[in-house]
């Protein structure tokens, strides 16, 4: 006789007990899998909640120091609200560094020419690397004693002559120099 494949026929009663003890394992491991599965899912969801806690506790404080900062305006978007201030911050920090750049430069053309010298300043503009000076002086020797006193202060680069001439009274000379600062 050959192997026969047990059935519900033919079956042993160990194979049935077999069976049924296969079944109820199978049973008992699904209920744990089950169980672990919630067990995770119920950890995700309180993480899940923890986290939106943070996210709510670090938005009311973000509300709170961007309408600390931003007094005057009311705080609607405080994220953007508060980039848009430290942008506009940055833009008033270059423009007060300058300063700072702008008193030096005004301090070599104060000291820069030789006090034998005469020369009076008719106006002067100091843009972001330039530099324009006019002025009366006595000759056109001194336009060019000026330029080059002016050259060797610590913050203007370079200075050339832009034009002197004579000026309607025909006793002094008009100059006006244009160069660039650091």
């Amino acid at each position: 006789m050959g192997f026969v494949f047990p059935d519900f026929r033919n079956a042993s009663l160990a194979f049935r007990k077999d069976r049924d003890d296969l079944v109820r394992h199978i049973r008992t491991l699904g209920a744990v899998a089950l169980l672990l599965l919630l067990l995770s899912l119920s950890d995700a969801w309180i993480h899940v909640r923890a986290l939106e806690a943070r996210v709510e506790k670090t938005q009311a404080i973000l509300t709170d120091l961007a309408s600390q900062i931003l007094r005057p305006s009311p705080v609607v978007e405080p994220l953007s609200q508060l980039t848009t201030r430290k942008n506009e911050l940055a833009k008033q920090e270059e423009i007060l560094s300058r300063g700072t750049d702008i008193i030096a430069i005004l301090k070599d053309i104060a000291g820069g020419p030789d006090p034998g010298i005469p020369f009076s300043m008719v106006s002067l503009s100091i843009g972001k690397k330039s530099l324009t000076l006019s002025g009366k002086t006595a000759s056109f020797q001194d336009v060019e004693k000026i330029r080059t006193a002016l050259l060797k202060t610590p913050h203007i680069r370079s200075l050339v002559v832009q034009s002197a001439r004579l000026d309607i009274d025909r006793k002094t000379v008009a100059f006006r120099l244009g160069g660039i600062h650091d």
